[in-house]
């Protein structure tokens, strides 16, 4: 509905653009929290770091769900009635969508960030309250009033931080939740309207071997040739003829080498983006446009299951990574306030702290082998069938019948 060729990112690149800068604060946190241990001291701006590394994670998981629907919009194998509240959304204006879905992780990120940012003040302000203290305390011979009320002011200050990042993973949490079932959504329809489409393809192609008409056989030839090979129902890469097309067309003979051939040839033929035109986006635009291209790539079918199998890790990652973080957000909620009040904020802290840093690294590593397998094993085999084949013309066999591919993704 009037999505531009810039405003949706691709599903990588979206990824890689938000999850970038994640790691850059994952590694700078860990480094403060490295000097900190050395020097005996707590982690400066703790709680901050711990309120802004979900922002670009949300963006990333939000921004991938996004793509992938819109794509699906796009080249029509969703209709746009499928989604939930599509009633609404078709009377409003197309700008004022991509506008809302743009700037949607926006406002609860800059929410629970500020929420963060005055926790991490008050929280900083008790760390030096409590330097000063010693300093000016140290050597007293007995307790005095002051003494008793600047500890006072150091723990109430202690318990706002702790109050106001209780507030800021409770956001966290109901938009993993959010964004995480968007995702979920948008990644589960995609794996089963493909899983369906390549059953219905193979099922069909089943479909049609008892319908084969061999070619006419010399009549010192035997009826069945023993030696050629055995044809498994795993095995699609043969070209059948249908009773109809028999008609109109004759057919080749059918040899043990044509068998070879074929089996060589064996893709699938979709309308996707050729090695030549994503190498231009990426040196023109970071953000390569999601149209339908007008040429016809043709994929192995074996390559294509392994795609979508890649990408089925990646999802799987993203679902159990926000589901191990919706976790950890709702610990830190619930223990951070009471582990104030008992004076031990720090180890409650740095439990969640490294949570966080155990799950995304865990669903980070899965997400990142499935996003660069899945691109190299696209790129690759665009390049590899662009030295084989003319994309722009029709697919013409060598011996000069038509080819029949195995699916037809457009």
């Amino acid at each position: 509905r009037g999505h531009s060729n810039i405003l949706i990112p691709n599903v990588h690149n979206s990824w890689a653009l938000f999850i970038t800068p994640y790691l850059w604060i994952l590694a700078a946190s860990s480094i403060a929290h490295i000097i900190g241990d050395a020097r005996n001291e707590p982690v400066v701006n703790i709680s901050l770091w711990i309120s802004i590394m979900w922002s670009p994670t949300l963006f990333a998981v939000w921004y991938q769900a996004w793509g992938l629907i819109a794509a699906r919009l796009g080249d029509g194998s969703a209709s746009f009635e499928e989604l939930p509240g599509h009633s609404l959304t078709k009377s409003m204006p197309s700008w004022l969508i991509n506008a809302v879905f743009l700037l949607l992780p926006v406002v609860p990120s800059v929410a629970a960030s500020l929420v963060g940012a005055i926790g991490n003040a008050h929280l900083e302000h008790a760390r030096y309250g409590w330097y000063d203290w010693h300093t000016k305390y140290d050597g007293t011979p007995e307790l005095t009033r002051d003494m008793v009320l600047d500890a006072q002011n150091i723990f109430h200050e202690s318990i706002r931080g702790a109050y106001h990042v209780c507030i800021s993973q409770a956001i966290w949490g109901m938009m993993c939740f959010l964004f995480g079932t968007a995702h979920s959504f948008a990644t589960s329809s995609l794996i089963f309207s493909i899983g369906d489409h390549l059953q219905a393809k193979r099922r069909a192609v089943l479909a049609q071997k008892p319908r084969i008409i061999p070619q006419a056989l010399p009549t010192h030839a035997p009826v069945i040739d023993r030696s050629l090979p055995q044809i498994s129902q795993s095995d699609f890469s043969f070209k059948w003829r249908t009773a109809d097309e028999a008609i109109s067309k004759p057919l080749p003979s059918i040899t043990c080498d044509s068998m070879s051939t074929d089996n060589q040839h064996s893709r699938i033929e979709t309308r996707m983006y050729t090695f030549g035109q994503r190498m231009h986006d990426q040196h023109i635009s970071f953000f390569p446009a999601i149209k339908s291209s007008s040429t016809i790539v043709r994929i192995e079918a074996s390559k294509a299951e392994r795609v979508l199998n890649f990408f089925i890790i990646q999802s799987v990652s993203i679902m159990l990574g926000t589901v191990a973080l919706i976790s950890d957000s709702l610990y830190m909620a619930l223990h951070s306030y009471a582990a104030a009040e008992a004076n031990n904020y720090e180890s409650a802290f740095i439990t969640g702290y490294i949570a966080v840093v155990i799950i995304t690294l865990l669903a980070g590593t899965g997400s990142f082998i499935s996003s660069t397998h899945t691109t190299f094993e696209a790129s690759f085999t665009a390049l590899l069938y662009a030295r084989r084949f003319d994309p722009g013309s029709s697919d013409i066999s060598s011996s000069g019948g038509e080819r029949t591919d195995f699916l037809n993704m457009e």
